[in-house]
C-alpha cells in the first residue's frame, strides 16, 4: 500500500486534496504539525488510496505486524549501545575510563547537554581538534566549519550544526502585506519550479497568490507558466516591463503575494511600493565551488532565504550547508522531485545534520533519505 504526503497550511484544503487525488475512501494514516523557524506551522497528512476488496483490513495488518515484531529479539547496534551507556544501563564499568563532565554552557539551549549527574561518553565531548576534524571529514568547507566552530566552541559537531542552521535567518511575507517574491540563482538551477511550489503552498494556505511572468519576449516560457498557473489554480499576469509590475501590484487585493518569474538578479524598481523578498535557489547536486561561483556577487545576507533544489538526486546536502553558512542565510524549504503539485518539503535541521554525519557515526539515516524525505 503506497502512501502519499500532503503538506499545507489549511486542513480543510488538504482534506479536499486527499479526496480529489485518492478518492472519498482514502485511508489517512497520520496527521501532524510541522514547525518551521520564522514561519507559520504547516500540516502534514499521510494517506493512501483505499485498499482492494481482497486486501486485509488495515487494523488486522497492524495487529499481525505487532505480533510478529513481538517475537523478534532485535540485535544490538552501536547507537543502541551508546544510548544504554548514557542511560547508565551497562553500569560504571563500561565507562570506567571516561571522566564525568557536561558540555560547557555557551548561552544556547541545553537540549544537547547531558544531565549534571550523567557520565559523558567520548563521542559527546569534542575538543577543538576533533570538532574540526568532524566538520572537515564530513565534507563541510573550511570556512563554514570555522564559522560554526567559532560560534559554538566545545560543542559536538552535529548538535553545533543543528543549532547553527536553526539560527540562520529566514524571512517570509507578513500575512497582511502585499508582497513581491522572486527566486534568484543560477540558470538551470530549478528557480521556476521552486517558485511554483512556493506559490502553490501560499495558495493552499488560503492566501491569494499571483504568478507574474516578466519574460514576455520568451513566448514558450510564458506559455509554460500560464499552463502551470491554470493547472494549479493560480492567477497569472504577464508583465512586459516595470510599469506592468507596478500595475499588477496595484490591482491585486491587499495581502496578496505576487510570485515573479524573472531573470537572475531581478529587483523591482523603486516606484513599486511593495515589500520585496528575494530567495536563492541552490542546486543540491552541484559542488560548493560551482555554487559559490554562481552567487559570489550577491551581498552577504541579501536573501530572504535559501531553497535547495534537486534534492531528490543529491547524495547529501553538504554543498548547500557550506553555502548557506557562507551566505548567512537560512533554508526556507526544500524543492524535491518533478511533481510540483506535491508542494514544498519542510527543511528540518536535525534531519539535514543527521544525513551529513550518519556515515561516520552509524546514525539514523543517510543523506539521500534526508534530501528526498
Amino acid at each position: 500500500m503506497q502512501t502519499k504526503r500532503f503538506i499545507g497550511n489549511d486542513l480543510a484544503r488538504l482534506y479536499r486534496r486527499v479526496r480529489t487525488e485518492l478518492g472519498e475512501d482514502a485511508l489517512i494514516f497520520s496527521t501532524r504539525t510541522l514547525h518551521r523557524e520564522g514561519g507559520a506551522p504547516l500540516i502534514e497528512i499521510q494517506a493512501s488510496p483505499p485498499a482492494d476488496d481482497d486486501a486485509l483490513p488495515f487494523e488486522l495488518q497492524q495487529a499481525m505486524l505487532s505480533t510478529v515484531l513481538s517475537r523478534v529479539a532485535p540485535g544490538m547496534k552501536v547507537p543502541d549501545l551508546e544510548d544504554l551507556v548514557l542511560r547508565g544501563v551497562l553500569g560504571p564499568s563500561a565507562v570506567a575510563d571516561v571522566t564525568a563532565a557536561t558540555v560547557p554552557g555557551d548561552g544556547i539551549e541545553d537540549v544537547y547537554a547531558p544531565p549534571a549527574d550523567a557520565t559523558e561518553v567520548p563521542s559527546q565531548r569534542m575538543d577543538e581538534r576533533t570538532t574540526a576534524n568532524d566538520f572537515m571529514e564530513a565534507g563541510i568547507s573550511a570556512a563554514a566549519a570555522g564559522a560554526i566552530e567559532a560560534t559554538y566552541p566545545g560543542l559536538a559537531a552535529e548538535p553545533a550544526l543543528v543549532t547553527y542552521l536553526k539560527r540562520l535567518p529566514v524571512t517570509y511575507p507578513d500575512e497582511y502585506e502585499t508582497a513581491l517574491v522572486s527566486i534568484d540563482g543560477p540558470a538551470g538551477g530549478g528557480r521556476s519550479t521552486a517558485l511554483l511550489r512556493m506559490a502553490l503552498d501560499c495558495s493552499e494556505a488560503g492566501r491569494a497568490a499571483v504568478l507574474v511572468a516578466t519574460n514576455a519576449y520568451r513566448r514558450e516560457e510564458v506559455d509554460r507558466l500560464a499552463a502551470y498557473a491554470e493547472v494549479l489554480g493560480l492567477d497569472f499576469v504577464v508583465a512586459a516591463d516595470d510599469r506592468s509590475v507596478e500595475k499588477a501590484v496595484r490591482k491585486v487585493a491587499r495581502g496578496s503575494v505576487l510570485f515573479v518569474d524573472a531573470e537572475p538578479g531581478w529587483v523591482p524598481p523603486a516606484f513599486v511600493r511593495a515589500p520585496f523578498y528575494r530567495y536563492v535557489a541552490l542546486p543540491a547536486s552541484w559542488p560548493v565551488a560551482e555554487l559559490k561561483a554562481q552567487i559570489e556577487d550577491a551581498g552577504h545576507g541579501s536573501f530572504a532565504g535559501a531553497i535547495p533544489t534537486f534534492t531528490d538526486i543529491a547524495t547529501n546536502l553538504i554543498p548547500v550547508v557550506s553555502t548557506v553558512v557562507a551566505l548567512g542565510t537560512g533554508i526556507a524549504f526544500l524543492s524535491s522531485g518533478s511533481d510540483i503539485s506535491n508542494g514544498i518539503t519542510v527543511a528540518d535541521a536535525e534531519s539535514i545534520a543527521s544525513g551529513i554525519f550518519s556515515m561516520r557515526t552509524g546514525g539514523r539515516t543517510d543523506g539521500r533519505l534526508v534530501a528526498s524525505a
